[in-house]
């Protein structure tokens, strides 16, 4: 560097240099092809070993030894995916002859792994299917079982009835020798578990995933079944240890080397879903945009970033901020790929139809409950059931109560067989609004009873909130269990109360407008007066 030798330094510790690139182009031009291929071989050799697989790769594919190359790319693909560069991924893959690619049943897999990460789900699906034409021969055991569980973890978000079994196959093949590929089979076999029922199963799953990463030293395949993990813990109504588990992951020590992960920051999404039915909207605000931001960083805003769309719609709906919410859910809509699940349109069609209803805009949601071909005897599953929900409460609005308490037994029915007691809770306080119109107050109060007995531990307050004005009236009768809870519960609704005596009913979802005579017992109960004392 001193004698002006073309180097330029690369480092601030004058320890690592290059060639002006002039000079580098001079010296190649002095070898010859065979001597190059050499070169880029030993390079490729050299940086795999002191662990720089993005330079060992693109040395071996200059080299032209595609065979070679394709052995550097699956030895270095663990690590890849471990950075959150599946996209890096799928440019080395790509740069192999497409009919080399077609014959390799372990390159097709890494490329339908990296697509899936990346949202491209047709495409990830077409490589699947082409895998299907390569002989039983020519795939290892190992290798069908990673198919097998990339067919399993499409089949999740399609609510494919073979998905469990195409878990468990691809479990069994591929074994214990291949740690990172038996956790992502783990934590797929766990989704599946959870789709059909089996909630405490699906937990232990994800559990053991967890701890066979944590092991393996997999801050990725962690913090993928941690966020699977937590989501169940909330649908099983376990909203404290789920917040919790989000906190400690988050806050590790950064001397551990899990926190500098990229993956880390995803965990914003489901914490601020958890603080959205907390009733904190900032701080769920504020989490879900900063796990929106990392989706997108990450290249995995089709996957996850589109849940994290749908929970601040709600953030913002809750806030006051309608127009926001709607526009976050038609740019969602049309920002869509052809080839998404139906169910995932399902669920973002359903939550505009449930601020529709909101507004008073029965007649759209009607028209989505009849477009989406809902019937209140519909066998009810995992996927379908936050839509279900919305359909409930059209039917109560329409006044068919009748069919909504139909389809509320089959909802409670499977709540209660699939331990989902944190979606029992919304069930319970639908049915009790049910049964007031049909058989009044003492009919209606076991449902509530219930609801409180089971959500006031955890803290489940927009589950209450989000059904409107009427459910306070029923508070007010069992604001004695437990007082902390019921009595945070009637102050959240008595700000909307101070609305309806400025004038004018506040936009809470009501299932009819309020008479003058309930609007005076709604102001009556969150100035802390009981039923029985309003007389």
């Amino acid at each position: 560097e001193r004698a002006n030798l073309f180097l330029i330094p690369q480092d601030d510790y004058r320890e690592w240099f290059r060639y002006h690139h002039l000079f580098a182009d001079l010296l190649r031009n002095q070898f010859s092809r065979t001597e190059q291929k050499d070169l880029h071989q030993r390079a490729a050799v050299w940086y795999e070993a002191n662990g720089y697989p993005d330079d060992a790769v693109k040395h071996v594919l200059a080299s032209g030894d595609i065979q070679e190359a394709r052995s550097v790319i699956l030895r270095v693909a663990d690590a890849i995916f471990e950075r959150g560069q599946a996209r890096t991924l799928l440019g080395w893959i790509d740069a192999l002859p497409v009919q080399f690619l077609l014959n390799d049943a372990e390159l097709i897999s890494l490329k339908t792994g990296a697509l899936f990460l990346t949202g491209r789900i047709d495409e990830a699906a077409q490589f699947l299917m082409h895998s299907k034409k390569i002989s039983p021969g020519h795939i290892s055991a190992t290798s069908r079982g990673w198919l097998l569980s990339l067919e399993a973890f499409w089949g999740v978000a399609h609510d494919h009835k073979k998905t469990l079994e195409l878990a468990e196959e691809a479990l069994s093949l591929i074994g214990h020798n291949y740690p990172l590929l038996r956790i992502f089979a783990l934590n797929n076999l766990g989704r599946a578990q959870r789709i059909t029922g089996n909630m405490t199963v699906s937990s232990g799953i994800f559990r053991e995933a967890i701890a066979l990463a944590q092991k393996n030293g997999s801050c990725l395949h962690m913090l993928t079944g941690l966020g699977e993990l937590v989501s169940n813990l909330y649908i099983q109504g376990r909203l404290k240890e789920a917040i919790d588990l989000c906190h400690r992951a988050l806050d590790t020590d950064i001397t551990t080397g899990w926190r500098l992960n990229p993956y880390t920051s995803l965990l914003y999404i489901p914490l601020g879903f958890f603080y959205y039915e907390k009733n904190k909207l900032d701080l769920s605000r504020d989490y879900l945009v900063k796990g929106l931001e990392a989706s997108k960083r990450l290249g995995l805003y089709r996957i996850v970033g589109r849940e994290a769309e749908l929970a601040l719609a709600r953030v913002h709906y809750a806030m006051g901020y309608k127009e926001a919410a709607f526009l976050l859910l038609q740019k969602d809509r049309h920002d869509t790929y052809p080839a998404v699940p139906p169910l995932t349109t399902l669920r973002m069609d359903a939550q505009r139809a449930d601020f529709k209803l909101k507004e008073g805009n029965l007649k759209e949601a009607a028209g989505w409950a009849e477009e989406a071909g809902l019937t209140p005897g519909d066998p009810i599953t995992t996927r379908r059931e936050q839509s279900y929900y919305v359909y409930a409460r059209v039917l109560i609005a329409q006044e068919r109560y009748h069919d909504a308490r139909m389809l509320l037994d089959s909802l409670e029915r499977f709540a209660r067989e699939k331990e989902r007691h944190g979606s029992l809770i919304t069930v319970l306080i639908l049915h009790g609004l049910v049964r007031l119109a049909l058989k009044g107050l003492p009919d209606a109060l076991p449902c509530i009873k219930e609801a409180v007995r089971l959500a006031a531990p955890e803290g489940y307050f927009r589950s209450f909130l989000y059904e409107g004005a009427n459910v306070a009236v029923l508070l007010g009768e069992v604001r004695h269990r437990p007082t902390v809870f019921v009595d945070g519960l009637l102050r959240a609704f008595g700000s909307s109360t101070a609305k309806i005596l400025c004038g004018g009913l506040p936009d809470t979802g009501l299932i009819e407008p309020l008479s003058r005579r309930e609007q005076e017992v709604l102001k009556l109960i969150a100035d802390g007066l009981s039923n029985a004392a309003i007389g």
